[in-house]
């Protein structure tokens, strides 16, 4: 028996943008859809993420900024990346994904300890 999983632009999202003249990469957002959450998806996107944008000549280190709150930073810690910031939210804006988005970091220098 073959255990299938089918995705579509539903499931996640994301953008990537370079600033070269800064050295940086950045994840505006990364969103997973609840029905393919934890289970590796959103770590095996994250790496993929690393992997193009430090592997672009001058880009020395990657952000993300995401909500999701306390499961978001854990996530981002789980992937290598540092937390710089946490952003609280409006009172309305607050949803079931975390109560404060959260800004991280990963430098290009600390590849040779993931690999």
């Amino acid at each position: 028996m073959v255990d299938k999983v089918r995705f579509d632009r539903t499931d996640f999202d994301f953008q990537l943008d370079f600033y070269p003249e800064d050295n940086l990469a950045k994840v505006a957002h990364l969103k997973v859809s609840e029905s393919h959450r934890r289970k590796g998806y959103g770590s095996v996107i994250l790496e993929t993420l690393k992997r193009i944008a430090l592997t672009k000549e001058g880009i020395e280190k990657l952000e993300v900024s995401i909500g999701g709150g306390e499961a978001s930073e854990e996530f981002l810690k789980r992937n290598g990346f540092e937390i710089i910031g946490r952003r609280q939210y409006e009172e309305t804006y607050e949803s079931d994904e975390g109560k404060y988005g959260v800004d991280a970091v990963y430098k290009y220098e600390w590849i040779r300890n993931d690999y």
